[in-house]
C-alpha cells in the first residue's frame, strides 16, 4: 500500500514546449568560412602566362606589287616556278663554250678563280672557294625555307599562279636536279615542258666571309623566261649572320620587289620579240662626189627622161554642119509663091538671136534638122 502511495502521489512529467516558427520562408541561416584559395606566394612578381601567345599577324604588301600583278595579267598570267640552287656553287645560264679557265657565270664573279669585284658599296669582294668556309655553317643554311619565303612573296596573296617548290623538285628526278645545281641545264624548252612553267626563278648563294655568328652569304636570283632564254629580271642582296627567320623574311622580301619592279618593267616594254621592223625598201646608196681637177668643167651626169603618164584618148564629136536653105522653086504661073517657112532660115552666127517680128521664135522642140 506504501508503494501505491508513493506513486499516486507523484506528479506526471510537463509536455515538451512546441518550437517557435517564424512566418512562412524565414528560416535561420547559418554562415560557413569560405575555402582558402591557392593564391601566389609573395616570390612571384607576374601572372602566369595564357595557355597560346597568338602574335598578331601583320601582312604589308610590298609597294611593287600592284605594278607587278597588273603587268603579268597583261601577258597572259604565264606560271612561275622558284629553284633554289641547295650548293654554293652553280649557275642558271653558264659559258659551256669557254674552257674551265676562263668560264665566267653570269653573275659576275668567277667561282673558280675567285676574282674580286666591287660590291654595290664600292667594296671589292672575293666569293670563297670550297675549303675556304666552315661546311657546317654551310649545311646550317635553311634553303628550303628561303625557297618558301620567295614563294610566298611572288605569290602576291594569290593572285599569280607558283608552282609549288616540293612538285617543281618531284618532276625532276636526282640526276636532273644535280645537272641543274651545277649550272648545266638541259634544253630550256625540254625543262618547260618538264616544270610546265614559263618562268624560273633561279636563286644562287655565295659565300662570302666567315664569321664567328656564321657564313655571310650573296644571294643573286635571276628570273628567267624558259620559252625564249631571256633573262627578264634580277637581283643580289648580302645577307649577314645568323640566317634566322626574321632575316630570311626581311631579306627575300628585297629580292622580291626587285623582281617585280624588274619584270614589270620588261613587260611594259616592246621586247625583242614584240618589236616591230621597218619593212620599208632600203634606199639606194648615193656615191661620193668625184672632186673636180681645177680648169675642168663639171659634167653633169645624164639624167633619165621622166616617165610621162599616158592619158586616154578623147575622140571629139563630129562637127554639126550648119543648115543651108535651098533655092526656092519657081511658082507655076496663077499660084502666088510660098512664103519661106522660119524653120529652113538659117541660124545667125552670134549667140544671141533677134526675134523676128513677123515670127516669134518657135519653141525648141518644134525646130527639125534640115539633114
Amino acid at each position: 500500500m506504501g508503494l501505491i502511495a508513493l506513486a499516486g502521489c507523484q506528479s506526471s512529467p510537463p509536455p515538451p514546449s512546441q518550437p517557435r516558427l517564424g512566418p512562412v520562408g524565414q528560416m535561420e541561416r547559418r554562415s560557413y568560412p569560405d575555402p582558402v584559395k591557392p593564391l601566389p606566394g609573395p616570390d612571384s612578381a607576374e601572372s602566369p602566362a595564357p595557355p597560346f601567345a597568338d602574335v598578331p599577324l601583320v601582312y604589308q604588301r610590298p609597294p611593287e606589287q600592284k605594278m607587278f600583278v597588273d603587268g603579268y595579267n597583261a601577258v597572259g598570267r604565264p606560271k612561275l616556278a622558284v629553284f633554289v640552287n641547295r650548293s654554293l656553287l652553280g649557275d642558271a645560264l653558264p659559258i659551256e663554250a669557254a674552257p674551265v679557265a676562263e668560264r665566267v657565270p653570269p653573275s659576275g664573279v668567277d667561282p673558280i678563280r675567285g676574282n674580286p669585284f666591287r660590291d654595290e658599296h664600292g667594296q671589292d669582294i672575293t666569293y670563297l672557294r670550297s675549303g675556304q668556309y666552315d661546311e657546317a655553317s654551310a649545311k646550317q643554311i635553311d634553303y628550303a625555307t628561303i625557297e618558301n619565303v620567295m614563294t610566298q612573296w611572288l605569290a602576291c596573296e594569290g593572285q599569280t599562279t607558283i608552282a609549288s617548290p616540293a612538285v617543281v623538285r618531284e618532276r625532276l628526278n636526282a640526276d636532273e636536279i644535280g645537272k641543274l645545281q651545277q649550272g648545266r641545264t638541259r634544253q630550256l624548252g625540254e625543262l618547260a615542258k618538264e616544270l610546265n612553267a614559263d618562268i624560273l626563278i633561279y636563286a644562287q648563294a655565295r659565300p662570302t666571309r666567315q664569321t664567328e655568328r656564321g657564313l655571310e652569304i650573296r644571294l643573286n636570283v635571276e628570273a628567267i623566261n624558259i620559252s625564249h632564254g631571256e633573262q627578264i629580271a634580277r637581283a643580289t642582296v648580302l645577307i649577314p649572320p645568323p640566317l634566322d627567320t626574321e632575316r630570311i623574311n626581311m631579306y627575300t622580301r628585297f629580292i622580291a620587289r626587285k623582281l617585280m619592279a624588274d619584270m614589270a618593267m620588261t613587260w611594259s616594254g616592246p621586247g625583242p620579240a614584240r618589236q616591230q621592223t621597218d619593212i620599208r625598201p632600203a634606199l639606194p646608196t648615193v656615191p661620193e662626189p668625184t672632186p673636180i681637177s681645177p680648169g675642168r668643167q663639171p659634167v653633169a651626169p645624164p639624167v633619165a627622161p621622166a616617165e610621162q603618164p599616158v592619158q586616154p584618148k578623147v575622140i571629139d564629136p563630129p562637127p554639126i554642119k550648119p543648115a543651108v536653105p535651098s533655092d526656092p522653086k519657081p511658082a507655076p504661073s496663077g499660084v502666088p509663091a510660098e512664103k519661106p517657112s522660119v524653120l529652113d532660115r538659117p541660124e545667125p552666127p552670134s549667140a544671141t538671136r533677134q526675134p523676128d517680128a513677123d515670127f516669134p521664135p518657135p519653141p525648141a522642140s518644134a525646130r527639125r534638122n534640115p539633114e
